[in-house]
């Protein structure tokens, strides 16, 4: 979660990649640069990276909704949820609908001074579900141990090797385990006055874990901000093993006071696709966006209510500007095609920004995806001032150099209907907004 006093929150459930292409930009973007080969990333790799964190174990209020809860994800194009997971039938019946439509469950087990045990849990899964693997992406240890305000890091490590050994009693292996994730510690940590210094005391679960984990809220800073830095936390933890990031985002109550920042929901619409490819481009083999909705009638200071993408008012459930960003992402690069390794092509980016960053994707019909951004601050969050004039105007271009002519077109996240086709070109000025460019090449 975003800095805060060291109290509990809403937690998750107090009740029951690969790397873009090799850079192609010149180094000091001022000619063109030489036309390259090269090897794009499956599509559908990175919209299955991506997951947004929804509560199905919650008995009352909008998350009990489990319908709608379906229909909202549906219609973001989202492949994974994070969910608490609980053992009641509610719950495991609204994770059982949503595998049955392609969303599968990365479920946390228990919560930190909780009495149910991983062997409860992982007893509970077997039973119910006849294929766990199917229905489960992974498991997570306990969520955020370490931001209770008291000592933590025995029950973690003993939570840890017991959801190892339930998962391997109970016939589970084909379910990865993630280890815990640890909030930021902004001050008064407890076992350690740092996230990093904590990481070390918590020690090496590798043994015990497939994947590590961390949770990166940029504090109303672009996505790429403190990326590297809880990455070395969850090393610390989980060794060399792949990475995920199992919450991160922005909240939009603008009259918000704390130990933490809000951002304009125009600024979240620009950031949220960003924080997608930021991660990818890191290495991170999943994101969450932490959460799916609003709470109802959230207040304009409610830091926790406004988390979401889908602003909850009654039956009225309505998609923030963010939504529609990520959602315009994960559709363009949604691939139901051939499956094969993507075929080398030629390009060039040039005389750009030096804060541009690109990956580049391919569909099994032959489409290339190339998604631009900069990396750059676009709102002062201390000031509550935008750092551009309009978030829906070019703010910088870049050159495009194609090995042989194709069809092209562009479209700004931020800017909804902004496509614009060119036919048959070799060479394009691209101009950038704030927020995610995508070049379509067919």
């Amino acid at each position: 979660m975003p800095p805060a006093p060291r109290v509990a929150r809403r937690a998750l459930l107090t009740s029951g990649a690969a790397v873009g292409a090799t850079s192609l930009v010149a180094p000091h973007m001022g000619a063109s640069a030489a036309i390259r080969a090269v090897r794009p990333s499956h599509a559908r790799a990175l919209a299955g990276s991506f997951g947004v964190v929804v509560h199905l174990n919650f008995l009352q209020g909008v998350y009990s909704q489990h319908d709608e809860i379906l229909s909202s994800l549906r219609r973001l194009g989202v492949r994974h949820v994070r969910t608490r997971l609980s053992v009641l039938p509610h719950a495991m019946d609204a994770m059982e609908e949503l595998a049955r439509h392609g969303i599968k469950i990365h479920g946390v087990c228990g919560a930190f001074d909780d009495d149910q045990s991983m062997d409860e849990i992982m007893r509970a899964v077997n039973r119910r579900f006849d294929r766990p693997e199917r229905v489960f992406s992974a498991f997570e240890g306990i969520n955020e141990p370490n931001n209770d305000g008291v000592r933590w890091v025995e029950e973690t490590r003993r939570k840890a090797r017991a959801l190892h050994r339930a998962r391997a009693r109970h016939g589970l292996r084909g379910v990865p385990i993630v280890a815990p994730a640890l909030a930021r510690v902004t001050g008064g940590g407890v076992e350690g006055d740092t996230t990093l210094e904590q990481s070390r005391r918590l020690g090496d679960l590798s043994r015990y874990v497939d994947f590590g984990n961390m949770h990166v809220y940029p504090r109303g800073l672009p996505p790429s901000s403190d990326i590297d830095y809880f990455r070395r936390c969850a090393r610390r933890v989980a060794g060399p093993a792949p990475v995920m990031c199992t919450e991160g985002g922005y909240f939009t109550a603008m009259d918000y006071r704390g130990g933490a920042y809000p951002v304009p929901k125009k600024v979240a619409a620009a950031y949220a696709p960003q924080a997608v490819l930021e991660h990818w481009k890191a290495g991170t083999r999943r994101f969450f966006r932490y959460e799916l909705l609003d709470e109802p009638g959230a207040s304009s200071r409610d830091r926790e209510g406004t988390l979401g993408m889908i602003r909850t008012r009654g039956s009225n459930w309505s998609p923030k500007p963010d939504f529609r960003a990520t959602h315009r992402l994960l559709a363009e690069l949604d691939d139901r095609g051939a499956s094969s390794r993507p075929r080398e092509f030629g390009m060039s980016l040039s005389r750009g920004p030096r804060d541009l960053k690109h990956t580049v994707f391919a569909k099994g019909d032959g489409t290339h995806v190339l998604a631009l951004w900069l990396d750059r601050r676009i709102y002062d969050p201390r000031e509550q001032r935008l750092l551009v004039r309009d978030l829906q105007e070019p703010i910088a271009d870049v050159r495009l150099d194609l090995g042989s002519p194709r069809d092209l077109e562009v479209q700004h996240l931020t800017k909804p209907g902004s496509g614009k086709r060119r036919d048959r070109v070799d060479r394009a000025r691209i101009n950038l907004t704030a927020g995610v460019t995508l070049v379509t090449l067919r």
